[in-house]
């Protein structure tokens, strides 16, 4: 049998915060809302009188929350990144 034991004095890692991610789904989402419902919305997860949440996350480019798949720069072997850009999704949507 194992036997797992935790030693709650010894600490490895630090909590620097909680949080949630900003894909394009929740931004299409939060955008849909009116304006009031947004702010409550926002303010439920990041205020005080909410979760606090303090912590984002951005995806870089698509993810599974996006409505089609896209890169910022899908030309081969560009090391310079000479074709990079970004897509409506992240000027409109996430930033």
């Amino acid at each position: 049998d194992l036997v797992l034991t935790v030693d709650t004095t010894q600490r490895y890692q630090k909590v620097k915060g909680f949080g949630g991610s900003v894909t394009d789904a929740a931004a299409m989402n939060i955008l849909s809302l009116p304006e009031t419902a947004q702010d409550h919305l926002l303010r439920s997860y990041f205020s005080e009188e909410g979760l606090e949440y303090n912590l984002v996350r951005l995806p870089m480019a698509s993810c599974d929350f996006s409505l089609h798949a896209y890169t910022y720069d899908d030309v081969p072997f560009d090391y310079e990144l000479t074709h990079f850009s970004l897509r409506d999704e992240d000027t409109k949507l996430k930033a």
